[in-house]
């Protein structure tokens, strides 16, 4: 009796770590980083060059923050995602890279919907779904933008880098989002 109540105990202990987590889930795994130093730390492992933006451009803008409806050229300019997008800009190889990054999983999951597929329409949502502002961005037909999602990351490079562009396929996966995918 012993031995079939080992039996049933390894079986059920097999099927409580093979079965995938559901999304959302925190303790769900990503390929990549799960958070800004866990990429910076990622891409400076692949060997590439990594150097913060420090400005006060929204643009160029590196931990700044700004409640919804603010000016986006305010000091506390908090990213295109609402309130809880923490925005820093990085240089990679020479190359410039925005880092959103967000307090869970699913705040992230949540921007990253409101991406459209071309890239080119960022819309931020409420947690009740509601739409609280849309932007629009002309972005130049060679300089096309290239949306990534990594646990509680969404990076955007606008550009054509192949080297770097490889890069970010590397440390986090395809992009889900923007045009011209490497090998397109």
């Amino acid at each position: 009796m012993n031995m079939r109540y080992a039996q049933v105990l390894l079986g059920l202990l097999l099927l409580v770590v093979t079965v995938p987590a559901r999304a959302g889930d925190p303790t769900r795994s990503h390929k990549g980083p799960v958070d800004y130093t866990g990429f910076v730390d990622a891409l400076r492992a692949a060997g590439a060059t990594v150097v913060p933006v420090d400005t006060p451009s929204p643009h160029l803008g590196k931990d700044l923050h700004v409640p919804v409806g603010k000016d986006p050229l305010a000091k506390d300019y908090q990213g295109p995602f609402g309130p809880e997008d923490q925005l820093y800009v990085i240089t990679v190889n020479g190359q410039r890279v925005s880092v959103h990054e967000f307090p869970t999983r699913e705040v992230t999951e949540r921007a990253a919907k409101g991406i459209s597929p071309d890239g080119d329409v960022t819309t931020a949502y409420s947690v009740d779904g509601e739409m609280l502002y849309q932007t629009h961005a002309e972005y130049r037909i060679d300089m096309p933008p290239h949306w990534y999602e990594s646990s509680r990351l969404i990076v955007l490079y606008v550009g054509r880098d192949g080297q770097l562009l490889d890069l970010l396929i590397t440390v986090l996966g395809p992009q889900f989002a923007g045009r011209f995918p490497p090998g397109s």
